[in-house]
């Protein structure tokens, strides 16, 4: 019995890390620790990031081989198509967290439902002579895209510290996360907004973590969303998906050395030290409770509000339901 529950503990793990680190859809069936099937293998998960999740086999292999990611791709998307995907029914659930809050202001019918991270992961990572945000004038930086969760974040920023986006800094796409660190590397941009593992790898090759996002948004990072018709026709699963994934939270971090060697089997890293450093950050945000707290999601709220031009007062229950979140953890032991 017990040597069963570690390899269901470590399965559901598995799952965990993907997400946390950026993982796009994947699915198989997982066993609670009384037995119960839970989280069938028709739950589906889809990336919260920008970079793209392709939607065919070989495309699939390709990006996964990149990431140093073994996990099977159900269906891949980039974000607002994740959440048409949810609202169709292709997908079950996305991670798209931040997306799915002005999904939801639009008026689609879909809502957040779990919060995994409690602020971003994400870091400012520039040459090493860049010391001060104020230095970045006269730089480039490097986005995902147009609008994308680096493209938004970074502009906040820079106008936080008195500079003018597109005036006094230059941003430019470029794309994914490897491929902005590679920019970086080649000397194309002074600096990128970087998520684990590329952050720390940038770190060993000798660049400067200059600013970490959660110092300026207080907003949740990461979770799951799901569509009304889930919320209504299948409420039980969205419980047990959001169970297991507390369960996994509460084995990666009581257990760091087992996380660890899962973490850097799943990403093939093999710098035993980045591993240690994307651990000891990112246990820092995961949310034990699946749920944030009323301030940091009005926060969420407001940016959204200000990124759609909506003066309007939004309440909570506009762009989330934490009912589901709130039932699972009663029922976790």
């Amino acid at each position: 019995m017990f040597h069963r529950r570690l390899d269901e503990a470590k399965n559901e793990t598995n799952e965990a890390l993907a997400r946390f680190n950026g993982v796009a859809a994947f699915h198989q069936p997982r066993l609670g620790t009384r037995g119960e099937k839970a989280a069938e293998a028709s739950d589906r998960y889809t990336d919260s990031e920008h970079e793209l999740v392709p939607a065919n086999g070989r495309a699939a292999a390709r990006v996964l081989s990149t990431r140093g990611l073994r996990s099977r791709i159900d269906r891949g998307l980039v974000r607002h198509s994740a959440i048409q995907a949810v609202i169709a029914g292709d997908l079950d659930y996305a991670t798209t967290g931040n997306v799915a809050t002005l999904a939801a202001l639009r008026g689609m019918p879909v809502r957040n439902v779990m919060v995994s991270s409690t602020a971003t992961d994400q870091v400012v990572v520039v040459r090493p002579e860049i010391r001060r945000v104020e230095d970045l004038k006269g730089k480039v930086l490097g986005v995902a895209g147009v609008r994308s969760v680096s493209d938004v974040s970074l502009r906040l920023l820079l106008t936080k510290y008195g500079l003018l986006p597109d005036v006094d800094v230059k941003i430019v796409s470029l794309g994914g996360s490897g491929l902005r660190l590679a920019s970086l590397q080649g000397g194309k941009i002074d600096g990128t907004l970087l998520s684990p593992p590329h952050n720390k790898a940038a770190v060993t090759l000798g660049f400067r973590e200059l600013f970490s996002m959660k110092d300026l948004r207080g907003v949740p990072s990461g979770g799951l969303a799901t569509s009304l018709r889930k919320i209504q026709n299948d409420p039980d699963s969205i419980t047990r998906a959001i169970r297991i994934t507390l369960r996994a939270i509460q084995f990666i971090k009581r257990n760091k050395e087992e996380t660890v060697k899962l973490m850097s089997k799943e990403l093939a890293i093999k710098d035993k030290e980045i591993s240690s450093m994307i651990y000891d950050d990112g246990i820092k945000l995961y949310s034990d409770t699946g749920t944030p707290t009323d301030a940091s999601m009005l926060e969420e709220i407001g940016i959204a509000k200000e990124f759609l031009g909506i003066s309007r007062d939004v309440a909570i229950a506009e762009v989330a339901d934490w009912s589901f979140a709130r039932a699972a953890l009663k029922g976790l032991k």
